[in-house]
């Protein structure tokens, strides 16, 4: 049977499944990588879903991808607050289900939501890969990031944990 793909934007009501989808995501993308005590405050369902409602309702680019009618994927934007950079949104989260790892759907919302980002204006886009998660690092630069030689340190994690910045050329 084929299945149907469909992204959109996402909805105030979708998000408590996207924060389901972002919770499972985290404990295969960062199982290895964080605390115990971290892992159990950002996959906090109930704090996942607030910040998705947030986000949706300031106008945050928050993009879901549905297969067969229920939420798979979620893939989140906001301009980049760094003054080196201009017209530059920082793609914050990309996530997926488990089940739909490793089927090319990634690609298709990430594909997504930086044609969004275009039409709003940003001509770059950057992002932050911790170290040591291998798949996003291999998936990023697969779809044209580049590591730019910046890391900085997850301050939000008491591992202190440090991240790559990736940066991709829009236009």
């Amino acid at each position: 049977m084929n299945k149907e793909v469909f992204i959109r934007p996402a909805e105030i009501s979708d998000a408590e499944i996207m924060a389901e989808v972002v919770a499972e995501s985290w404990k295969i993308a960062y199982g290895n990588l964080i605390s115990e005590d971290d892992m159990k405050l950002f996959t906090n369902l109930p704090r996942r879903e607030d910040l998705f409602k947030n986000r949706i309702s300031k106008g945050d680019l928050v993009s879901t991808m549905l297969l067969d009618d229920k939420i798979v994927g979620v893939c989140s934007a906001q301009r980049y607050e760094n003054s080196d950079f201009k017209d530059t949104a920082e793609i914050d989260q990309l996530y997926l289900a488990p089940s739909a790892i490793g089927k090319g759907l990634g690609e298709r919302i990430l594909n997504f939501s930086l044609d969004c980002l275009i039409k709003r204006g940003f001509n770059q886009s950057v992002l932050f890969v911790m170290e040591g998660n291998v798949r996003a690092e291999g998936f990023y630069r697969h779809m044209g990031f580049i590591p730019d030689g910046l890391c900085l340190v997850c301050e939000n994690l008491s591992r202190k944990n440090r991240a790559l910045r990736y940066i991709k050329k829009l236009l």
